[in-house]
């Protein structure tokens, strides 16, 4: 005989079926974020870098960096002989050469730069160290010297406060 139970434990494992057979819609790919571009510690690089985004050095790089839009950041232990061009170059390693940045130029604290410096605002924090030129556009070129000579600097220059002064304000500003 004919039992219906039966036949429901048989449409409950077709319906399971079908609902397994049926096509799982696909995760759609997520646009990635870009991270930026790092010149690893055991990498060096000679010759001339161009791009866009952010560009870390760690290693070593000899040559031209030409970022325009971007920013460059050459990290501790990070060495660059070269001419760079970016939007905000931010200095913790070595660099030696020419940086022209259309907003900001920032030494911290370990850097050690030897070169021109010309951007619209510059940072030198305590502890760096820098030997060249800066250039603000707006307040002209300013002559810095190794630490040895700007203390015969000041010796010479003793008597001339207002000099200082208006050299601690274009600082400031």
């Amino acid at each position: 005989m004919w039992e219906p139970e039966s036949k429901s434990e048989s449409n409950t494992m077709n319906t399971e079926m079908d609902i397994s057979r049926q096509p799982q819609p696909q995760p759609q790919p997520q646009p990635q974020k870009e991270t930026g571009t790092l010149i690893g510690s055991k990498v060096k690089v000679k010759g001339e870098l161009t791009g866009e985004g952010e560009l870390t050095i760690q290693g070593q790089v000899e040559g031209t960096i030409s970022f325009s839009n971007g920013e460059v950041l050459v990290d501790q232990g990070g060495k660059v002989k070269a001419d760079v061009e970016a939007r905000v170059v931010q200095i913790q390693g070595e660099l030696t050469g020419t940086v022209s940045c259309t907003e900001l130029i920032a030494l911290r604290s370990t850097a050690d730069a030897k070169g021109t410096l010309q951007a619209p605002r510059i940072v030198l924090e305590d502890g760096c160290k820098f030997t060249g030129d800066l250039d603000t556009e707006s307040t002209g070129s300013i002559q810095v010297s190794s630490p040895s000579s700007t203390k015969q600097n000041k010796q010479k220059d003793s008597g001339d406060k207002d000099q200082k002064d208006d050299f601690a304000s274009r600082i400031a500003s």
